[in-house]
């Protein structure tokens, strides 16, 4: 068996290296989301971000228990996994204005 190495499998490599990569969203960012009145639902990784957890512990919750923390049931829609904005508000103390 001969094995050989091309330029283009490197390349490849490298594209999907990068497109793997992704940045968490900021906390500022996902808490508008939250806040924002015509909002249903946020992801799971948003509610992490608002709770200052890992996106791999909110999914171990979530496998666990069947929701985020208590009060907050996670929704799964297909392979989308959503939190309703409402009662992660709720649970956190603040009310559906943002104040």
């Amino acid at each position: 068996m001969i094995l050989h190495h091309d330029n283009q499998t490197d390349q490849l490599d490298d594209d999907i290296k990068t497109t793997v990569t992704r940045q968490r969203p900021s906390r500022d960012k996902c808490l508008a989301q939250l806040d924002d009145p015509m909002r249903a639902t946020v992801s799971l990784e948003v509610a992490a971000v608002i709770l200052g957890i890992a996106k791999s512990t909110a999914h171990h919750a979530h496998r666990r228990t069947g929701y985020l923390i208590d009060g907050v049931r996670v929704i799964r829609v297909g392979r989308k996994l959503l939190v309703a904005t409402a009662h992660l508000r709720d649970a956190l103390g603040r009310s559906s204005s943002g104040a």
